[in-house]
């Protein structure tokens, strides 16, 4: 893999993660609107798991950036 392609990576990173984070805060958002309405369907509990999910993803994409970051620090300048 080439440093330039690293870069790539790295760099499409960030407006991914950003994606993630509103559409975290959204099913945050949709969880506590179906809190509050005390359905019995387990719409809470999906939108819930979902938010979880996309929190990890976003976790390891932050991980994933800081080890192409590292990586990019032990190369040599192309």
């Amino acid at each position: 893999m080439t440093t330039q392609s690293i870069r790539g990576i790295k760099n499409s990173l960030a407006p991914f993660v950003q994606t993630l984070e509103t559409l975290q805060t959204l099913f945050g958002r949709s969880t506590d609107a179906f809190s509050s309405l005390q359905t019995k369907t387990p719409v809470v509990k999906a939108f819930h798991k979902a938010q979880v999910c996309t929190g990890q993803n976003i976790e390891a994409l932050l991980e994933l950036d800081m080890v192409l970051q590292d990586l990019l620090d032990e190369r040599p300048v192309e």
